[in-house]
């Protein structure tokens, strides 16, 4: 389907948007979003997350196309966000805004990480930040990360070690 998708993302699009729930998998769904979102619109993006029947892929292909959004229209793409009612796909969306906006707006990426509500969502947030950050700000951003109470284990061993 990703080869496909090289010559023809519409035929591929079509064919995964109508493959059942147990075939569309997030991180497909996360490669057409943000393809469709940098190529085309994010609305057309979005309608496509809205399609899928897996809310695991309707949730990958929203996070997509709220890091592309967020990257050109970081207003509306927030506004969205917070719009979102459902915890899971407003997770994935904070997500893709965390990893659009990390480098130039740390505060607001702690403040977004901090309220992501899908724990599986939430552990994994602060192991991706601990590895993109590295200067003094971006420390200081995440030791005040490590103050959470939910973080696991293996995100606390990742953020004190891109802490040294």
């Amino acid at each position: 389907m990703l080869k496909v998708s090289e010559t023809d993302l519409d035929a591929a699009v079509s064919y995964f948007s109508n493959t059942g729930q147990n075939k569309q998998l997030g991180i497909v769904a996360n490669h057409f979003a943000s393809r469709i979102a940098s190529e085309r619109s994010v609305d057309e993006a979005l309608a496509f997350a809205e399609s899928l029947e897996n809310p695991k892929a309707r949730g990958y292909a929203i996070r997509a196309a709220v890091n592309e959004w967020t990257d050109t229209e970081s207003v509306a793409a927030t506004g969205y966000v917070d719009s979102i009612t459902d915890p899971y796909l407003k997770s994935h969306a904070i997500r893709g805004m965390v990893e659009s906006i990390w480098q130039t707006h740390p505060t607001e990426t702690m403040a977004r990480a901090m309220a992501i509500e899908d724990a599986e969502i939430r552990e994994s947030t602060p192991g991706q930040m601990a590895k993109n950050w590295n200067n003094d700000t971006d420390r200081e951003n995440l030791m005040k990360l490590m103050e959470r109470n939910d973080l696991t284990n293996e995100n606390r061993a990742a953020i004190d070690q891109a802490t040294r």
